[in-house]
């Protein structure tokens, strides 16, 4: 996902994350997997909130990890 400059620190990543997390439960989703560059704190913050288990990664990747429950 990706929001555009002018909306950035408004609270639509927090919105769409929750959309996206509740659209992969729905469908019997088991893990997510998302990933941002280690510079975009912002998202990173979000992932942690939701609980993904973060890794960085080699040239400034962060991947992170969250186990679905049914």
């Amino acid at each position: 996902m990706l929001v555009g400059d002018p909306w950035q620190g408004r609270g639509l990543a927090e919105l769409l994350t929750d959309a996206c997390l509740e659209i992969a439960r729905e469908g019997g989703l088991r893990r997510v997997v998302a990933q941002t560059t280690d510079d975009n704190t912002r998202m990173i913050a979000i992932l942690e909130r939701h609980g993904f288990t973060l890794e960085h990664r080699d040239q400034g990747d962060v991947e992170g990890t969250l186990q679905l429950r049914g």
